[in-house]
């Protein structure tokens, strides 16, 4: 595996680990509250009100960042699934450029945003069902992960799960747990649920599409075969004619 990759996740959990470990013991955890991040928490607990300002600047930027390059992807992967049959068509761009996707994209956001304003509950139903989403698509990549080493082997050169599959297994799992442990943390079963039934929508839609799509090619090809038996038809039926022209002429 590349330097790189094991340079990022160690910064990044070790990073974490530290700043977790270091609150623990610095911030009585009764003052902790998911309404406003525990480091400000902190900061604002010594009376360092100008780091703990600094510190929401910077977290909203990170958000917005964030947002920004959801943005564009969401716009992106609309594009893809209007190209593949599976999205409306007025979503496809002519450009290289998927501004509709972007735009429909952005827009869905700003409406998320003034539900949440306007119904505080909603928006922590909808921040629970992306949490579902996120895991949810987590699992799904870490179960075709294991699906596809064991149909294909191990891979070719240096970039590799090490442990497989015993790491991959513990990941799944640790997935699968935090995703269930939705049901037990207040104001998340409602996002679970709704995941679920969101899984459950996805799934029969996509299969009706399928066999929509399966039913037209199928009848697209009878037609090519009917319209190919039919030329064949009238190419022998011109032949004849054209046999039957040239023994007339030699009759004559």
């Amino acid at each position: 595996m590349p330097k790189a990759i094991h340079l990022t996740v160690l910064s990044l959990v070790g990073l974490y680990l530290l700043c977790i470990s270091i609150l623990i013991f610095i911030v009585p955890t009764a003052n902790l509250s998911e309404d406003e991040s525990s480091l400000v928490t902190a900061l604002n607990y010594y009376n360092i009100t100008w780091a703990s300002t600094a510190m929401n600047i910077i977290l909203i930027s990170a958000i917005l960042s964030t947002m920004v390059a959801a943005m564009f992807g969401i716009g992106r992967m609309l594009r893809s699934l209007v190209e593949g049959g599976l999205g409306p068509e007025f979503l496809k761009d002519k450009t290289d450029v998927p501004y509709r996707g972007i735009i429909f994209s952005g827009l869905s956001m700003l409406l998320s945003l003034f539900i949440g304003l306007i119904f505080p509950r909603v928006y922590l139903f909808l921040i629970s069902s992306g949490g579902f989403a996120i895991l949810f698509t987590y699992i799904v990549l870490m179960f075709t992960h294991i699906r596809f080493r064991k149909r294909n082997g191990k891979p070719e050169g240096k970039c590799r799960l090490c442990g497989f599959p015993y790491s991959s297994l513990f990941t799944l799992l640790g997935l699968l747990v935090a995703m269930f442990s939705m049901l037990f943390v207040k104001g998340q079963a409602s996002g679970f649920f709704a995941g679920v039934s969101l899984v459950a929508f996805f799934s029969i839609f996509y299969v009706i599409v399928k066999i929509v799509d399966k039913r037209k090619h199928h009848k697209l090809d009878t037609n090519q075969t009917n319209n190919l038996n039919n030329r064949q038809f009238l190419t022998e039926f011109s032949e004849e004619i054209d046999d039957l022209k040239e023994k007339k002429n030699k009759d004559l």
